[in-house]
Protein backbone atom coordinates (compact mmCIF):
# COMPACT_ATOMS: atom_id res chain seq x y z
CA UNK A 1 0.00 0.00 0.00
CA UNK A 2 1.44 3.19 -1.13
CA UNK A 3 1.92 6.11 1.04
CA UNK A 4 -0.38 8.02 -1.26
CA UNK A 5 -3.41 6.08 -0.06
CA UNK A 6 -3.05 7.47 3.55
CA UNK A 7 -2.46 10.94 2.11
CA UNK A 8 -5.78 10.85 0.04
CA UNK A 9 -7.80 9.64 3.16
CA UNK A 10 -6.68 12.14 5.59
CA UNK A 11 -7.51 14.84 2.95
CA UNK A 12 -10.94 13.35 2.30
CA UNK A 13 -11.39 13.10 6.01
CA UNK A 14 -10.53 16.80 5.98
CA UNK A 15 -12.88 17.94 3.49
CA UNK A 16 -15.93 15.78 5.09
CA UNK A 17 -15.24 17.85 8.39
CA UNK A 18 -15.40 21.06 6.85
CA UNK A 19 -18.38 19.77 4.86
CA UNK A 20 -20.19 18.64 7.92
CA UNK A 21 -19.63 21.87 10.71
CA UNK A 22 -21.45 24.29 8.85
CA UNK A 23 -23.94 21.78 8.55
CA UNK A 24 -23.86 20.85 12.32
CA UNK A 25 -22.97 24.56 13.08
CA UNK A 26 -26.33 26.27 11.36
CA UNK A 27 -28.57 23.47 12.80
CA UNK A 28 -27.80 24.59 16.17
CA UNK A 29 -28.11 28.08 15.22
CA UNK A 30 -31.76 27.20 14.01
CA UNK A 31 -32.71 25.31 17.24
CA UNK A 32 -31.38 28.49 19.44
CA UNK A 33 -33.44 31.00 17.36
CA UNK A 34 -36.78 28.84 17.35
CA UNK A 35 -36.44 29.30 21.11
CA UNK A 36 -36.33 33.20 20.85
CA UNK A 37 -39.24 33.21 18.60
CA UNK A 38 -41.11 29.84 19.57
CA UNK A 39 -43.62 32.07 21.55
CA UNK A 40 -44.41 34.59 18.44
CA UNK A 41 -43.60 32.35 14.75
CA UNK A 42 -45.17 28.98 15.27
CA UNK A 43 -42.56 26.11 13.63
CA UNK A 44 -44.91 25.36 11.01
CA UNK A 45 -43.89 28.89 9.68
CA UNK A 46 -40.31 29.21 11.12
CA UNK A 47 -38.96 26.24 9.77
CA UNK A 48 -39.53 27.36 5.84
CA UNK A 49 -38.70 31.01 6.57
CA UNK A 50 -35.84 30.20 8.29
CA UNK A 51 -34.77 27.59 5.10
CA UNK A 52 -35.46 30.29 2.52
CA UNK A 53 -33.80 33.34 4.17
CA UNK A 54 -30.80 30.84 4.87
CA UNK A 55 -30.50 30.04 0.82
CA UNK A 56 -31.21 33.55 0.22
CA UNK A 57 -27.93 34.76 2.86
CA UNK A 58 -25.73 31.66 1.58
CA UNK A 59 -26.19 32.86 -2.34
CA UNK A 60 -25.15 35.89 -1.64
CA UNK A 61 -22.08 35.28 0.65
CA UNK A 62 -21.47 32.72 -2.15
CA UNK A 63 -21.55 35.04 -4.87
CA UNK A 64 -19.47 37.90 -3.01
CA UNK A 65 -16.80 34.90 -2.23
CA UNK A 66 -17.04 34.24 -6.04
CA UNK A 67 -16.52 37.90 -7.15
CA UNK A 68 -13.52 39.13 -4.50
CA UNK A 69 -12.20 36.24 -3.20
CA UNK A 70 -12.22 33.21 -5.39
CA UNK A 71 -9.88 34.81 -7.86
CA UNK A 72 -7.25 36.55 -4.91
CA UNK A 73 -6.93 32.58 -3.59
CA UNK A 74 -6.26 31.62 -7.01
CA UNK A 75 -3.67 33.97 -7.18
CA UNK A 76 -1.97 33.12 -3.93
CA UNK A 77 -2.42 29.18 -4.74
CA UNK A 78 0.23 30.08 -8.22
CA UNK A 79 2.25 32.19 -5.90
CA UNK A 80 3.08 29.35 -3.56
CA UNK A 81 3.26 26.25 -5.86
CA UNK A 82 5.51 27.68 -8.57
CA UNK A 83 5.88 23.98 -10.36
CA UNK A 84 1.76 24.48 -11.20
CA UNK A 85 2.53 27.52 -12.29
CA UNK A 86 5.38 26.54 -14.23
CA UNK A 87 3.05 23.54 -15.41
CA UNK A 88 0.46 25.98 -16.46
CA UNK A 89 2.86 28.17 -18.42
CA UNK A 90 4.18 25.53 -20.25
CA UNK A 91 0.83 24.14 -21.48
CA UNK A 92 -0.45 27.51 -22.97
CA UNK A 93 2.67 28.12 -24.36
CA UNK A 94 2.46 24.83 -26.05
CA UNK A 95 -1.60 25.09 -27.07
CA UNK A 96 -0.43 28.47 -28.59
CA UNK A 97 2.47 27.34 -30.53
CA UNK A 98 1.06 23.97 -31.18
CA UNK A 99 4.07 22.19 -30.75
CA UNK A 100 5.50 20.40 -27.73
CA UNK A 101 9.29 21.23 -26.97
CA UNK A 102 11.77 18.80 -24.23
CA UNK A 103 10.48 21.60 -20.30
CA UNK A 104 6.92 20.59 -21.81
CA UNK A 105 7.31 16.18 -22.01
CA UNK A 106 8.88 16.57 -18.89
CA UNK A 107 6.21 18.71 -17.03
CA UNK A 108 4.24 15.71 -18.88
CA UNK A 109 5.95 12.96 -17.42
CA UNK A 110 6.01 14.69 -13.72
CA UNK A 111 1.76 14.98 -14.11
CA UNK A 112 1.62 11.25 -14.70
CA UNK A 113 3.82 10.34 -12.39
CA UNK A 114 1.88 11.93 -9.75
CA UNK A 115 -1.60 10.34 -11.84
CA UNK A 116 0.20 7.02 -11.57
CA UNK A 117 1.34 7.10 -7.40
CA UNK A 118 -2.19 8.54 -6.66
CA UNK A 119 -3.48 4.88 -8.92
Amino acid sequence: MKISFFKRRYYDLRLGGIMVSPMVQMGNFAMIAFLYVRDIIPIEIFAPLFMILGLVGLSIIGNKFRKHQASTDWNMVLEKQTRKAAIFYQMMKAIKEGKTDKEFDKQMEYLKSIKDDDD
